[in-house]
């Protein structure tokens, strides 16, 4: 019965490692200010505006969507 108990203990500190991940992914990928993924996406996000300002309108309402989106897996 107690290996039965240290099986799940093992799983959920796993369960935490990967939720740790995916917290550290997600975060990174929707470009959280502080992060090089944000001034990338700013200068890219500027520059278009420069030349097409309806692509990068549609551009940043996706960047928000995609943001929204990945919030919603934590």
């Amino acid at each position: 019965m107690r290996t039965i108990i240290n099986d799940y203990a093992r799983g959920d500190r796993t369960r935490m490692v990967l939720k740790a991940l995916l917290y550290f992914a997600v975060v990174v990928t929707i470009g959280v200010p502080g992060t090089s993924a944000f001034a990338g996406e700013i200068l890219v996000l500027a520059a278009a505006y420069a030349r097409f300002p309806g692509a990068a309108a549609v551009t940043a309402l996706v960047v928000i969507i995609a943001a929204v989106y990945g919030l919603g897996l934590l």
